[in-house]
């Protein structure tokens, strides 16, 4: 219970999803301590959902998914994970394959120029049915945390709903802080509207 209560306090959730858990917790689990994956997982789907979409609701209030109804930001939520990197860490490597959207929570990972993405910065890539390889290294200043959304995931969602589809890639052009793959995307429009209208 005291890691629910710690959990709960470091997030900041609001009080009735906040009672929500504490009562769930009281009533399912022994007195010893949980870890925090085992913990989110032994919830039933709508409050797991409902803690996804407040852990992550600093990625999924970026422009780029605001279009995206209460349906979309759920699919979403369910797919962002939360990595830390120290110092000094390589976030990505050149050359290796990019496999998420990502923004940074807190901290900072410097470009090869010497600039940085900062907290919010949105980096990664549009491209989603090719291997995208990364054209630049990103080292961690600091440590940081980073949020990010698996390619895989955002390419089933975007599927699911492809009015939406259509929109957020749009969106992304505007809304990505650093491309680290980047090359036109007159021809994934062209394929995906080929895709949306033949399904």
């Amino acid at each position: 219970m005291n890691e629910l209560k710690k959990f709960i306090t470091e997030h900041q959730f609001p009080e009735d999803l906040s009672r929500i858990m504490r009562c769930y917790a009281k009533n399912t689990w022994a007195s010893q301590g949980i870890k925090h994956q085992v913990l989110l997982q032994d919830f039933p789907e709508d409050i797991y959902s409902k803690i996804h979409l407040h852990l992550f609701r600093q990625i999924l209030d970026r422009p780029l998914f605001k279009r995206g109804d209460a349906r979309v930001k759920k699919d979403l939520a369910l797919h962002v994970s939360v990595s830390t990197h120290r110092h000094g860490d390589v976030f990505i490597h050149k050359g290796e394959v990019v496999q998420a959207l990502h923004m940074v929570s807190s901290g900072a990972l410097q470009l090869p120029n010497g600039d940085l993405l900062g907290p919010g910065a949105l980096f990664g890539t549009w491209q989603m049915r090719k291997s995208p390889v990364s054209r630049d290294t990103l080292q961690v200043v600091g440590g940081c945390t980073v949020h990010s959304l698996s390619l895989e995931a955002l390419q089933r969602v975007l599927d699911l709903f492809p009015q939406w589809g259509m929109e957020f890639f749009r969106d992304l052009q505007q809304d990505l802080d650093h491309d680290i793959c980047p090359e036109t995307m007159d021809n994934f429009f062209d394929c995906h509207t080929d895709s949306v209208a033949s399904g």
